[in-house]
């Protein structure tokens, strides 16, 4: 259970409560692992400002869970240059943005940030997780 929103996890909400939060993201992690298989690399959206945990990032890197190549070809990019593409190429964007969602993941783990607030602030708020799991 989240502790912030009092919303189930993503895991619970496809596996029920017995399931322990934080305990491998079997909701995304699976099908994604599914769906890499068949390939040697996978390419990814990570950018270096996006977390402290991103810092270090490359744009061409080895992902040594996968062992697979790892392209994050956005990782240099900054919200600035993200914004300016978006105008540029005139990206539409999901609505929840506008309803202040800086950073968007599954519905139980995800709220709208305050103008101000750090963007991942609404990612899993109320607990310590601070990625989900398919990037580590």
């Amino acid at each position: 259970m989240n502790q912030h929103s009092g919303k189930r996890t993503c895991d619970e909400v496809v596996f029920g409560d017995d399931l322990a939060y934080g305990q491998g993201d079997v909701a995304f992690g699976e099908p994604l692992e599914r769906g890499l298989e068949p390939y040697t690399a996978w390419v990814t959206g990570m950018r270096r400002e996006d977390a402290p945990t991103r810092t270090d990032i490359t744009v061409v890197g080895w992902d040594a869970k996968r062992g697979k190549v790892k392209l994050n070809p956005l990782a240099a990019w900054t919200q600035a240059d993200v914004d300016a593409y978006v105008d540029e190429h005139h990206v539409v964007l999901n609505p929840l943005r506008q309803a202040g969602y800086a950073s968007i993941g599954c519905a139980p783990c995800t709220r709208a940030v305050a103008p101000g607030e750090d963007p991942r602030a609404g990612r899993w708020s109320g607990t310590s997780k601070i990625e989900c799991g398919l990037h580590t």
